[in-house]
This record gives structure tokens, C-alpha cells and sequence, in this order.
């Protein structure tokens, strides 16, 4: 997922975020995960919504969230 620059910071990742969990939590699935590096600004969205750090590999981080 990604957020253009002129976008950030006013709520739009936080709206697709909150609709891909739900629209996941919908279709049953008992986990999302994902890579983010480790200066990435999104991955204190990620840690709000809960996601928790797995792994690391250079400066990517592996995050997941039971559902």
C-alpha cells in the first residue's frame, strides 16, 4: 500500500488500512503481513493498528496481524 506524498498525513492510510483489515476479517483470513523499512513513517500506523514485528532482513521489517 502505498500513499502519495501531497496525501499523507491526512487520514488516507489510515481509511484503506482500517477497510483492508475489515474487508479481510469479512473473507475469513486469520492474517495479514507485511514489509516496511525500519525509517518508514508507516510503521507506527502499522504498530496503532496492531501489527507486530516477526522478522528483519537489512532494513526491512516483517510485520503480521492475527485477525
Amino acid at each position: 500500500m502505498g500513499v502519495e506524498r501531497p496525501s499523507r498525513s491526512r487520514g488516507v492510510g489510515t481509511l484503506l488500512l482500517d477497510a483492508l483489515i475489515t474487508a479481510s476479517r469479512e473473507a475469513g483470513l486469520p492474517a495479514l503481513s507485511l514489509s516496511v523499512e525500519t525509517d518508514n513513517y508507516a510503521r507506527g500506523l502499522y504498530e496503532r493498528f496492531g501489527f507486530d514485528q516477526v522478522g528483519s532482513t537489512g532494513g526491512s521489517l516483517t510485520m503480521i496481524l492475527h485477525l
